[in-house]
């Protein structure tokens, strides 16, 4: 007997399907769970209800595209990752956001990449990023040292929101451009939020091993990247040599990544 999908699960992987099924959904999801057809159009209409699917022409025809609710969930090997290419190439096709959110993000990304593939001293990654009507959500999580364990080392300091605050590094610079931001390492959790900036709230941690780092960042915002970098560059150099390359669509994002690495 076939068992009924769950709503859940399928959440995980319904947005990249239904870009690549857009015609034959039923019969992709129905072969991919080894579930009978009814079952699968059940589960559709599940789906479209909680707006992760839109449906479109005639029953026989039916037409399915990403709701307004989308996700990605990603795993990389840390040796040799391109701290650009997951953003291009797996999740940005995925997605329908603001210019503006997108600039972010994909930094915002790059740059924990880029400090998981530096100094997490671990061997994968996982990405998982959910775009919502009102949040582009992401979460990083890898299986390495522990941030604040590593800041203690590198910093002298054992207490994990100073050595968040003398950090010069790509969690700083997530942090300026994020709504909410959570770091998870080590037994400890810290949050800070937007209304509550320079203010590391401590959260129940949630991570067992290695680092996870939640970003959320409003679709309305009205930040932009370049004026971000703009305000922090005042205070700090690096920033201000980053902020011309910052305007360059493809290899600027990398090479600002790579050269801000603290």
């Amino acid at each position: 007997m076939s068992h009924r999908p769950s709503l859940f699960e399928a959440t995980t992987w319904i947005t990249e399907a239904a870009l690549q099924h857009p015609d034959d959904l039923v019969p992709h999801v129905a072969h991919r769970l080894g579930t009978h057809r009814r079952l699968a159009r059940a589960l559709l209409r599940q789906l479209v209800a909680a707006q992760w699917l839109h449906c479109s022409g005639p029953k026989p025809l039916v037409r399915y595209r990403p709701g307004d609710f989308r996700q990605v969930i990603r795993r990389y090997a840390l040796a040799g990752l391109q701290e650009d290419q997951p953003w291009t190439q797996d999740i940005a096709p995925c997605l329908a956001l603001p210019e503006q959110v997108a600039r972010m993000a994909r930094w915002a990304l790059a740059e924990l990449l880029g400090n998981a593939v530096a100094h997490s001293g671990g061997r994968a990654v996982t990405v998982s990023v959910r775009q919502t009507p009102l949040q582009l959500q992401m979460l990083v999580s890898d299986d390495g040292q522990g941030i604040f364990d590593k800041l203690a080392l590198s910093h002298h300091e054992p207490d994990p929101v100073q050595g968040l605050l003398s950090s010069r590094g790509g969690l700083q610079r997530t942090a300026l451009l994020a709504d909410v931001m959570d770091v998870h390492a080590n037994q400890v959790g810290l949050q800070q939020c937007d209304w509550d900036r320079g203010h590391w709230a401590p959260r129940r941690p949630v991570s067992a091993r290695g680092t996870a780092v939640y970003v959320a960042i409003c679709l309305d915002t009205g930040r932009t990247l370049e004026s971000v970098l703009q305000a922090a560059a005042q205070a700090n150099q690096v920033w201000a040599d980053a902020l011309p390359m910052a305007r360059l669509p493809e290899r600027g994002l990398v090479a600002v990544t790579q050269a801000t690495q603290a």
